[in-house]
């Protein structure tokens, strides 16, 4: 089977679109090529792939895709609806540039230019012109790396277009070429502000915005990365050491440098103000006081990797997100990060389910409290009046927030879809609360003041009637709006679960479930056959039955056509509207191309000082492997 590689588009300061594949290496894998090892310690953000010969199918699966893409003339229609607003002159020009475009995309081997491998990495240039300008901010500094064939014929293809942008306009844009020392180069410079560098060393082309980096990259080549490699440095092998090995590609973003630097800028402009605006001095320092709460919540992310790697006809990324020192003391932190978890997950989801997902959700009463907290931190003389009004507001409505809309929710959160009943949704969302009597009363409050306002629009009133099917704790509400529909909701309370039921069908085979009576998600093959290991801390769990979406897609595509070329028809309508929803119905028969994928599933557990979580996508190994 022939090797291919993904195609990936990089916008580039809005010069140049180049459409980059995905390498084969199969002797390498990430990390381990020194075109990894070149890349410095002080970048703030790092991507390298390289492709094996296992991941073919999934090249050729896409490729299809595109390929239909191609086939469905969208592209070709979508031109002629561009041009046809165009007079002779401007569509003659048009047509020259575009011309040129397809030219230029047509002489470069795109399948070659990263046969091998890539690389993409990104700092910040504190030697920017426009750093001493912005006390030190400026673009930032990055570079990809593409190794592959034909590397010197792609590099004078390359080169070529960049000589089409630089004639667009002349004054603004600045092309040089040089060949010293075997190394191919040309820039663009853009206003003698930023540079746009074209390099091509041996097999390697780089493409660069800036040249700081990609000189230290040059450098690193040799053998000695400048301030030393990235992939030796301390934090990225702590991080990395939390992962499984990358066989596919791996990733790294040391954000908590990132937000030093950023933290730094700030400080250096309030600074700045404070000096050139000393009667403000009570504002700047409420601001100071600001952005130092933010930076320390934002400490909750330190670093973030990923690690892939193909597994028969799986793909598997694992991630992990890194927490910096006193990230624990945070208020994101206690609130969506605490040591609640959500294990009886699989008790309450039917095995028919085409999806679901469970979150050990958010901590309202942490929120809540700690934003009161800050409120009168930050509001100073203004916060008694404010919360004295808020809480006359309450007393008004014989409401106290805190307790009776927040006290009640524990937090956890499960929501599952079963397959519709004729072209009506079906599923249910339960939400886990730690008091069942004060959530009902809860809910009985919410319909009567819903009737209440429905009442002074004259509008027609919600309908409450006990479900004949589920016993007294369940409700069946209807309304002629949404039973225009034939939809009806099921509300609820049981067993610690606040029920929210697209049917009592949904809501009657999650109570089997949670009582053994009915097979659990757990026993459905297309779950089950993932080899996932979900164990207990768990945090999140998402899964989806992929083996439709092409079809729901190209469905869904067809009938918003269908209706928006009924609008369109409607008198006073541009014609162009119509053509409009014409060319997105062409997408429908791309879609119905995405027949390979059979489901996703995603698992994360929270540590002290960490999330991990898996994520498995797996193919239909009958259509990508005949």
């Amino acid at each position: 089977m022939a090797m291919r590689m993904k195609m990936r588009v990089y916008l580039m300061s809005a010069l140049l679109a180049l459409v980059v594949g995905a390498a084969t290496a199969a002797a390498l894998t990430p990390l381990q090529t020194d075109l990894a090892r070149a890349v410095p310690a002080d970048v703030f953000v790092f991507e390298h792939k390289v492709q094996i010969p296992e991941d073919d199918f999934s090249e050729e699966a896409w490729g299809r895709v595109g390929k239909a893409v191609m086939d469905s003339g969208i592209i070709k229609q979508s031109l002629e609806l561009l041009l046809g607003e165009l007079d002779d002159s401007q569509r003659s020009m048009v047509e020259e540039k575009i011309n040129k475009a397809q030219e230029f995309f047509t002489t470069v081997d795109w399948e070659s230019l990263a046969s091998m491998e890539q690389v993409f990495a990104m700092r910040m240039d504190p030697n920017h012109p426009l750093a001493m300008m912005t006390q030190g901010m400026a673009p930032p500094d990055m570079i990809w790396g593409l190794r592959g064939d034909s590397a010197e014929e792609n590099y004078e293809s390359l080169r070529q277009g960049l000589e089409y942008v630089a004639d667009l306009n002349g004054e603004i844009l600045t092309l040089t070429s040089t060949d010293a020392g075997g190394v191919d180069r040309t820039d663009l410079s853009v206003a003698n502000l930023q540079s746009f560098v074209l390099l091509r060393k041996d097999d390697t082309i780089f493409i660069s915005m800036g040249t700081g980096l990609l000189g230290d990259v040059l450098i690193g080549l040799k053998g000695d990365a400048v301030g030393g490699s990235l992939v030796d440095d301390e934090t990225f092998k702590e991080t990395m050491a939390l992962l499984p090995a990358a066989q596919i590609g791996a990733s790294y973003s040391n954000l908590g440098a990132f937000w030093s630097y950023l933290n730094g800028f700030i400080s250096r402009g309030l600074e700045v103000a404070e000096t050139q605006n000393p009667d403000e001095g009570d504002e700047i320092a409420l601001v100071k006081k600001m952005v130092g709460l933010a930076f320390t919540e934002l400490s909750i992310l330190d670093t973030v990797a990923n690690t892939s790697r193909v597994e028969g006809f799986k793909f598997v990324v694992d991630a992990v997100v890194v927490h910096g020192e006193g990230a624990q003391d945070t208020i994101v932190y206690r609130s969506f990060m605490s040591e609640r978890t959500v294990n009886e997950w699989a008790e309450y989801i039917p095995k028919e389910a085409t999806s679901f997902s469970a979150s050990s959700g958010v901590d309202l009463l942490v929120m809540y409290d700690e934003g009161m907290k800050l409120f009168r931190e930050f509001a100073g003389d203004d916060a008694t009046e404010v919360l004295n009004d808020w809480q006359a507001m309450q007393d008004q409505y014989e409401v106290d927030v805190r307790e009776d809309l927040l006290g009640w929710i524990s937090g956890e959160m499960i929501s599952y879809k079963l397959p519709k009943v004729g072209s009506s949704e079906n599923g249910a969302t339960l939400m886990k609360v730690n008091d069942e009597e004060k959530a009902r009363k809860v809910v009985d409050r919410l319909f009567v003041t819903a009737n209440q306002l429905l009442s002074s629009n004259g509008q027609a009133q919600i309908t409450r009637s006990a479900s004949p099917n589920l016993g007294d704790e369940f409700q069946v509400i209807t309304h002629p709006q949404i039973m225009m529909f034939g939809m009806k909701f099921i509300v609820g309370v049981k067993d610690g679960w606040l029920f929210f039921g697209l049917s009592e069908d949904a809501v009657s085979k999650s109570l089997a479930t949670a009582r053994g009576d009915h097979p659990s998600i757990r026993e459905n093959e297309g779950f089950a056959k993932r080899s996932l290991e979900i164990g207990d801390g768990v945090t999140m769990v998402k899964y989806q039955d992929m083996s439709n979406m092409g079809q729901e897609l190209a469905a869904a595509v067809a009938m918003a056509s269908f209706f928006g070329g009924m609008s369109a028809s409607q008198p006073g309508t541009p014609p162009q509207v119509g053509k409009i929803f014409n060319l997105i119905g062409r997408l429908s028969g791309p879609l119905q191309q995405i027949n390979f994928l059979d489901s996703t599933v995603s698992v994360a557990h929270s540590h002290t000082d960490y999330i991990r979580t898996t994520t498995v996508t797996a193919y239909k190994e009958s259509v990508v492997a005949p």
